[in-house]
């Protein structure tokens, strides 16, 4: 039957109208304090998802577009400029980009523009966290730098921590967890609890791959993971989320 493969703005749409059901009262508690995280092309989505306007993308999505506030969004190995970085990723990078899109940036440097972080910067958005491996070749670090260079010229400073020893992957087991304890602190720093509240809030993931074997840290995946997340949070307390990740 052969496989079918979404373009851009697809996933998007998805994303966004995905954060609006959540936020209609099915599955978070105060959707005036999301946070957003993302690697490799999730960063993209995540970095996406929370530099456009709630009303950008949203498709034909049947919950309320303005019901939400992404207050930080942090990311590890983010495509920040999908026109740059094709010049200088890897076959396979370009071959990523060019099924996210339906066609070849150099072919609509434009539309791929507008599918790219960089072109949404602003000095009213939430607060980043940029996550780049100093090894990789995939999405160089230097896709992080021009982000932040952006928000630096409007005035705005964003945090961009690179990761020496690292390539594309969250962590490798000499690196003892960092970029994911990076995210952690940044989340914690950024969308911190209400004062009324005394216990901090505590997210944990599971996930498995496809023939459900666990995954650790610095594990290298191609393909989808299938997840679970609990947060024990006085304002979700208990709840708990499941489905699955494209990496």
């Amino acid at each position: 039957t052969g496989q079918v493969v979404a373009s851009w703005p697809v996933q998007m749409q998805d994303i966004k109208c995905f954060l609006s059901y959540l936020a209609s009262g099915n599955g978070i508690g105060d959707p005036s304090r999301i946070t957003v995280w993302g690697f490799s092309a999730g960063a993209h989505l995540a970095l996406m998802s929370a530099l456009t306007n709630n009303s950008q993308f949203t498709g034909n999505c049947e919950w309320p577009s303005n019901n939400y506030t992404i207050k930080s969004v942090g990311v590890s190995s983010a495509p920040t400029d999908l026109n740059s970085m094709y010049s200088v990723t890897w076959p396979s990078g370009q071959t990523a980009i060019e099924t996210l899109l339906g066609y070849t940036p150099p072919s609509n440097p434009a539309s791929a523009s507008a599918a790219s972080p960089v072109d949404y910067v602003s000095s009213n958005g939430p607060k980043i966290l940029m996550e780049s491996g100093a090894n990789d070749g995939l999405v160089p670090p230097t896709q992080s730098q021009e982000l932040q260079t952006d928000y630096s010229n409007i005035g705005v400073q964003v945090q961009r921590i690179v990761i020496n020893n690292v390539a594309h992957t969250l962590d490798l087991p000499n690196t003892s967890g960092v970029a994911l304890t990076n995210i952690y602190n940044f989340v914690t720093s950024t969308n911190p609890v209400n004062a009324t509240d005394t216990t901090p809030p505590v997210v944990t993931m599971t996930a498995v791959d496809s023939n459900n074997n666990p995954l650790s840290t610095g594990s290298q995946v191609d393909g989808n993971i299938n997840f679970t997340i609990s947060a024990a949070d006085p304002i979700v307390s208990g709840q708990t989320s499941s489905g699955v990740a494209s990496v």
